[in-house]
């Protein structure tokens, strides 16, 4: 069981809109009748002036593109979001959220320095906290990609603790089995061990044997 579970890695390259979701539910009410999603945003973006809303519009722009694989498209989207996002005003959380799907967009295009550099940009505008433990767990798996496993580690960390905070204990069992999975590459496995065992535990005390 220690064993499966040292290889349990959870990607959580998030997509999620915190602080926005009221309209970004809207919105996407809105596209379910629609057929072509894309000329709708844009068509919507001209016309509403509400910073805030273009902010989410192009995010939400941006992730058709990223779906699609184009991803000139898709940053060029999530950058214009993250200027819509500062005119609305200069600390709030869809800038977090913009933040974190450059990061992303780097990411897909292997550019791990660019990547790192806008997780951590996102972090401090987060006022919901999944939305921070999931910038922070991308974070973590941009330094382990880039060969930094003490950073990686201490940002698992972290995020580990906030998941712990809102009681997301999937996700904690998640980090959880990357920190064990980390040490096993490392080839240290008392510490391998002890982080297996501690998701391990986790998971059987809060009903989540699935994920063992």
């Amino acid at each position: 069981m220690v064993k499966h579970f040292l290889f349990f890695i959870a990607v959580i390259l998030s997509c999620f809109t915190g602080g926005s979701q009221t309209y970004l539910d809207t919105l996407k009410s809105e596209l379910e009748t629609q057929d072509n999603a894309k000329a709708y945003l844009y068509a919507k973006v001209k016309i509403d002036k509400n910073k805030h809303h273009q902010a989410v519009i192009y995010n939400k722009l941006g992730l058709i593109y990223q779906y699609e694989s184009n991803l000139d498209s898709a940053s060029y989207c999530h950058r214009r979001a993250l200027r819509f996002a500062f005119e609305d005003s200069p600390k709030n959380q869809e800038m977090g959220v913009s933040y974190n799907k450059i990061g992303i967009v780097h990411y897909y295009k292997g550019e791990l320095d660019s990547a790192i550099i806008n997780f951590k940009k996102s972090i401090p505008y987060y006022t919901d906290q999944t939305l921070k433990a999931n910038s922070l767990n991308n974070l973590a798996m941009m330094y382990k990609a880039n060969s930094n496993p003490d950073k990686a580690i201490a940002n698992y960390l972290l995020a580990n603790d906030v998941y712990a905070d809102i009681q997301d204990y999937k996700k904690q069992v998640s980090v959880l089995g990357n920190i064990s999975a980390l040490y096993n590459s490392l080839k240290d496995f008392e510490n391998a061990k002890r982080y297996a065992e501690k998701g391990i535990d986790l998971a059987k005390s809060t009903n989540n044997k699935d994920l063992i």
